[in-house]
């Protein structure tokens, strides 16, 4: 059975490696010193780094043959050992030669891990191989895309690329794995040179695994990437800097995880239908999420069509910032594309029970909604546009467009905070007493200072009337109480010391702190300066609580606007009477709001 499997070979890839690895620093070998060393390996394992093959025309004529021809050895070598090969390079024809040979005839049984290996290879059959790139830039794949073909891995175990540098601009790398047990990794590895106006295309398709992680790009102004049929794809801790990625899903693959990657630029997206297994951050596309199809949809008809003309844009930034910033809501198709991708988002992380993802990209879509109602009313303005434009608008503002309740109370606060200050500054049927209360307070310290009496004297004194007629009540059940039943008497006497507490309380409270008793007019002036200071303490002390008090009862007016619209009854007098009914009207819109994200949230 013939096996034509390109490796690393024809010739470009020597040259790279001559400029990585000094060849004064190569273990040099013959074919057949080679394979004696593998025959003579006592371990399961054969091992060789930094070596070189070289052909020796005395004793390797039946390991080699030229292109399309059979060595001179008839039989196939059957290895059966696990080989680990690193930075070694076979030569076909001694020193780098340019003529084509390749190494031939040859089963590997067990599995092989070529890293960094170069060589031509004819008639090989590896069962098991892995092999990867290190360090280095592989120029043999770049040679075959620019020839715009697909490099089908379908012998290899698994193919990786670690911390290899591609600095052409553009790049094209296609690889096909071939079947479903091949596993592609490329991480740690940078992308682009200086070319900043050019657009690099990867394809990867048909692999088992494939591991895109740790990578940096660079260069390309924009890069597109498509993942066709593979069976488990992690895309992750990737950095594409200020420029375009579009990642593109167009056949269905298993399972997906796309998390954790760094974008300074707008993210370009394009999913399948079938996307129950996608994992996807959402707190990637900070900078910005397009539809990228709606997106090539639009250029290409940007470049046949007239609605551009005589606009210029000088990079494809510009274009795409165009399209982000006005057409993506503009155009009708690309709106319809752009919904659809957020739906589609959208429904992944509700498949997920990701809440928290889901109303981030419901806001995402309701925002594009929003700027798309705006453009509409701009270019047919009526009364049901503007409408559903400023509707969206208040969602937004108030509720997240339903997605945070807590944003509804917490604007509710604000709208409740903002009336009571109104109200305090005009009467109310609430705080009816306010301003008697505090012309009291000037009433009682003037009379306390003009007099020989304590405080608790003038404070009883004022309370004369209110104490004459409890202790008028207690009289009277002190005199018709021993005719009546016991249970009057053993309530009414609790009844009339609860009534006189308060008072009581006070006057012992003012008896206590009054030092220094007396006019003030007659007392020494060290005693008239501290009793000056306690006085204005108290005092102010007395109108702070008045102040609370009037601020208390605004606030209670301006809830209960808000949430009643005073039980058919608005306590205040003048404008804040009006003022009252608007507040009642937000009041009952953003409690329905309230109401209805509270159960939207629930439901989810």
């Amino acid at each position: 059975m013939r096996y034509l499997i390109l490796v690393l070979g024809l010739i470009f890839p020597l040259l790279t490696f001559s400029q990585t690895q000094n060849k004064n620093e190569l273990a040099e070998y013959s074919y057949s010193e080679f394979f004696q060393m593998i025959e003579n390996e006592e371990d399961s394992v054969f091992r060789l780094d930094n070596a070189l093959i070289f052909y020796n025309k005395l004793t390797d004529e039946s390991f080699l043959a030229k292109e399309n021809t059979s060595s001179t050895r008839s039989d196939t070598i059957h290895i059966r050992k696990a080989l680990e090969l690193e930075n070694v390079v076979f030569d076909p024809f001694n020193r780098f030669s340019l003529l084509n040979r390749y190494l031939n005839q040859i089963e590997f049984h067990e599995k092989v891990v070529f890293t960094n290996v170069f060589g031509s290879f004819q008639n090989i059959r590896f069962l098991k191989i892995s092999i990867g790139f290190n360090e280095y830039i592989p120029q043999l794949l770049e040679e075959i895309n620019s020839n715009s073909k697909i490099e089908t891995f379908s012998k290899f175990e698994r193919l990786y690329f670690n911390k290899v540098i591609f600095d052409s601009d553009p790049h094209i790398l296609c690889l096909k794995g071939g079947k479903q047990n091949v596993m592609l990794e490329i991480n740690d590895c940078k992308f682009g040179g200086q070319n900043s106006d050019a657009r690099s295309f990867f394809l990867l398709q048909s692999f088992g695994r494939v591991r895109f992680t740790n990578n940096q790009f660079k260069g390309s102004d924009s890069y597109s990437m498509s993942f066709f049929d593979n069976s488990d794809i992690v895309i992750e801790n990737n950095d594409f800097g200020e420029r375009f990625i579009d990642l593109d899903f167009p056949i269905e693959n298993e399972k997906v995880d796309f998390v954790n990657n760094k974008y300074d630029f707008i993210a370009g997206l394009s999913l399948n239908e079938n996307t129950s297994n996608f994992t996807i951050d959402w707190t990637q596309f900070q900078s910005g999420l397009i539809n990228s199809d709606a997106y090539y949809d639009f250029l290409l008809k940007m470049a046949g069509g007239d609605n551009l003309k005589g606009q210029e844009f000088e990079k494809d930034a510009a274009i795409l910032l165009h399209y982000k910033d006005a057409a993506r809501f503009a155009d009708n198709a690309a709106f319809r594309e752009e919904i659809k991708l957020l739906g589609t988002i959208n429904d992944i992380y509700k498949k997920q029970h990701d809440i928290e993802s889901a109303n981030a990209s419901y806001i995402a879509l309701k925002d594009l909604q929003t700027q798309r109602l705006q453009y509409v009313y701009q270019e047919n303005p009526s009364f049901d546009t503007f409408f559903e434009w400023k509707v969206n608008q208040f969602l937004k503002i108030f509720s997240d467009y339903g997605t945070k309740p807590s944003k509804a109370i917490t604007m509710s606060v604000y709208v409740i905070l903002i009336f009571a200050l109104i109200y305090l500054f005009f009467p109310n049927y609430w705080d009816s007493h306010g301003k008697d209360r505090m012309l009291y307070r000037y009433h009682f310290f003037l009379k306390y200072l003009n007099q020989n009496a304590g405080m608790h004297d003038v404070y009883l004194e004022n309370k004369r009337d209110e104490l004459a007629h409890y202790e008028g009540f207690r009289k009277f059940f002190e005199e018709n109480g021993k005719t009546v039943p016991k249970i009057f008497l053993a309530t009414a006497l609790p009844l009339y010391r609860w009534s006189t507490a308060s008072t009581k309380t006070s006057s012992w409270l003012l008896q206590k702190i009054d030092i220094f008793k007396g006019k003030w007019s007659d007392l020494p002036a060290q005693k008239k300066a501290i009793k000056t200071v306690l006085l204005l303490l108290v005092f102010f002390i007395a109108i702070l609580y008045d102040l609370f008090i009037k601020m208390l009862n605004a606030l209670m007016l301006s809830i209960n606007t808000f949430t009643t619209l005073g039980f058919g009854e608005i306590p205040i007098k003048g404008l804040p009477r009006y003022l009252a009914i608007i507040q009642g009207f937000i009041g009952w819109f953003m409690l329905t709001i309230f109401s209805v994200s509270l159960i939207s949230q629930l439901l989810n």
